[in-house]
């Protein structure tokens, strides 16, 4: 189905870039990123624990730490990393 949708300006040059380095067409990324963007959100608002915070899996006996700003900071960058590569 044929739908038109207005996007800035930069969004949709970045879509087309990234579209360009996969090799894939702009049809084919967005109907992944929203696909994505729809099981995402299907899956959070069925957790009954889901307060909208990034969740960090760790190892159900994992001895409890604190973690200093910077560690925070760097698991998140991680995790964004990991959840980028792994939508490619």
């Amino acid at each position: 189905m044929k739908t038109t949708i207005d996007l800035p300006d930069n969004l949709i040059r970045a879509v087309k870039i990234r579209a360009a380095q996969q090799g894939r067409t702009v049809r084919e990324l967005v109907a992944e990123y929203i696909n994505a963007g729809l099981n995402q959100h299907a899956t959070a608002s069925t957790a009954s624990h889901d307060l909208g915070l990034p969740i960090i899996p760790a190892q159900s006996d994992a001895p409890l730490a604190t973690m200093t700003r910077e560690a925070i900071i760097n698991s998140e960058a991680e995790a964004l990393s990991d959840k980028v590569a792994n939508a490619d």
